[in-house]
């Protein structure tokens, strides 16, 4: 329950360190940020050659919590059945 949090909690601080870059697509200027938030907040520098490293970190480290806690679940789980 606590790797949910955190994996709640930690994409959400990244999200208010995430830069915003904005991306000339065919209909005109649009930020990147809502075409695929997910595939930019991990990166860790922005399109405009600007470091993003603190939202970076944070998400990079959520997905390492949520990943083992779903490692573990999965080892300990089948002895609660």
């Amino acid at each position: 329950m606590a790797a949910c949090l955190v994996f709640l909690i930690l994409p959400t601080l990244s999200m208010l360190f995430f830069t915003l870059v904005a991306a000339e697509l065919t209909q005109g200027w649009k930020a990147i940020f809502f075409e695929n938030f997910f595939n930019e907040i991990r990166l860790p520098q922005n399109h405009a050659g600007g470091l993003q490293t603190a939202s970076f970190l944070l998400f990079t480290i959520a997905l390492a919590i949520a990943a083992l806690a779903l490692a573990l679940y999965f080892f300990i789980a089948p002895s609660l059945f």
